[in-house]
């Protein structure tokens, strides 16, 4: 079961059933089911911090993830996480577009968690698979969640 605790002052539009049933779309379609995930919703000001901190850029960016193994990123010790996700709110609602702020932030935790389970878009087969299975994993989601009552 993947699992996901999570911190946001915009708790009225994110909860423990919108992550939960992202968690159960992600398991639908990756071969993982156990992962235990950290993820915060922040402000552009704290992501343009960390993106500066960790990549080296003096800008804020949409979503920022960091695998806690001795593989794939940092190492952690004595953490109950698998990894973090940390998604800017402000930069999610400028993108936002069409789609509702809650799809959005849906699409950037998916895009964090593929992360730290391993994928990537660096090639143009790594981007084709990555971005393939995160339509899959929002489409999936937004049937089980993305009624009307709870996607406006």
């Amino acid at each position: 079961m993947i699992t996901t605790d999570w911190v946001s002052a915009k708790s009225y539009i994110v909860g423990e059933q919108f992550f939960y049933t992202l968690n159960k779309s992600i398991e639908k379609y990756t071969k993982v089911h156990r992962l235990n995930i950290s993820s915060s919703i922040v402000s552009d000001r704290v992501m343009k911090k960390l993106n500066h901190s960790w990549r080296g850029k003096n800008k804020t960016t949409d979503v920022l993830s960091f695998p806690y193994n001795e593989d794939k990123g940092l190492v952690v010790e004595k953490s109950d996480y698998d990894g973090e996700v940390i998604i800017s709110f402000e930069q999610a609602k400028r993108q936002s577009g069409v789609n509702s702020l809650r799809t959005e932030l849906a699409t950037l935790y998916i895009h964090g968690v593929l992360h730290i389970i391993g994928y990537d878009h660096v090639t143009r087969v790594q981007h084709k698979e990555m971005y393939g299975i995160q339509e899959k994993i929002l489409e999936y989601w937004k049937k089980i969640y993305g009624s009307k009552k709870h996607n406006k």
